[in-house]
């Protein structure tokens, strides 16, 4: 069923279906067209900012090694020559495969950043959580840097709104009707999967 043209974003009109790889590469061109944006990531990933970069690389889908192949690969060579590498691994409708996090660490030996709906902590303990609706935040606060491109303005501009619609939540009183509402969120229609199982296990009222 189609949205009304006046209220359909980008991944509605061009029929999106596969979000998540879809998302991780939008924000590898959020981050190219941002400086800002890679300082606050870098930031957020380490604790404290690197020294200053002379060069940022930014690649989808791009092999630690062949057994290990993050959403996002960020490296940063500074101006003395050094190199920091930060991966990024991304989820919209998955948790984190067995020891993703950690095998990813390990092989790049630096940092990393695990995106996920709710923020949740990864299984490695020195890669950081980060909420898409956060994330969200953080594009709104550097929207100035995508004006560069309108398609990358607007594309920017979609997923902040779907980030940040609230998954419905399954409470005492919800009944599976209002679970089953769709929502136009990272993955809508999806988006109260979640809900509708726990009210399911927990045998809320049906209508």
């Amino acid at each position: 069923m189609l949205e009304s043209p006046v209220t359909a974003d980008i991944f509605e009109i061009f029929g999106v279906k596969e979000r998540e790889n879809t998302y991780t590469r939008l924000l590898a061109y959020l981050l190219k067209a941002s400086p800002g944006l890679c300082d606050r990531l870098i930031k957020h990933a380490f604790g404290s900012p690197v020294p200053p970069a002379a060069a940022f690389s930014i690649e989808c889908q791009t092999g630690l090694d062949p057994e290990n192949i993050p959403d996002l690969l960020l490296e940063v060579t500074g101006e003395a020559g050094k190199r920091w590498i930060l991966f990024v691994e991304s989820k919209v409708h998955a948790i984190e495969d067995g020891e993703q996090t950690t095998r990813y660490y390990a092989a790049c030996v630096v940092g990393g950043v695990f995106l996920t709906l709710k923020g949740g902590a990864p299984r490695h303990g020195q890669v950081r959580g980060l909420a898409h609706k956060d994330l969200a935040d953080w594009l709104d606060d550097h929207s100035a840097d995508f004006a560069v491109n309108p398609m990358l303005q607007g594309a920017a501009a979609a997923y902040v709104a779907r980030a940040r619609v609230e998954p419905p939540i399954a409470g005492d009183d919800t009944r599976l009707k209002a679970l089953l509402e769709r929502r136009d969120g990272l993955i809508p229609r999806l988006a109260g999967a979640e809900a509708i199982a726990a009210a399911c296990a927990t045998k809320l009222p049906e209508w």
